[in-house]
């Protein structure tokens, strides 16, 4: 959980910052070296990020869908390129600030 929150605070504030996005569920388990999730929401979407076997993901769902879409795919969408990785990292930060400027705008 400490890595998600991190990464939260250092390439990700502009979540909290600018779209009012706030945590309303994490968890923390210690399998596979320490599993957890943290779920930011506004009254628009939700952001789920995971920390799988050492992995770091994101997912995303408007605030009525049930299904969980990991960031990739709607990269995919919104670009028209094939990207295959939902990881949490800088690159992802940047596009995640592109997509809710232009979501919105």
């Amino acid at each position: 959980m400490d890595e998600i929150l991190r990464k939260l605070v250092e390439e990700y504030s502009f979540l909290y910052k600018e779209y009012g996005l706030k945590i309303v569920d994490s968890l923390y388990t210690e399998v596979f070296g320490g599993d957890s999730y943290v779920i930011l929401s506004n009254n628009e979407l939700q952001i789920r990020f995971t920390r799988d076997r050492g992995q770091l993901f994101i997912q995303i769902k408007n605030i009525n869908q049930i299904k969980w879409e990991p960031l990739h795919i709607i990269k995919n969408e919104f670009e028209g390129i094939n990207h295959s990785t939902s990881f949490m990292n800088t690159e992802n930060a940047l596009f995640l600030k592109k997509y809710l400027e232009n979501k919105f705008q």
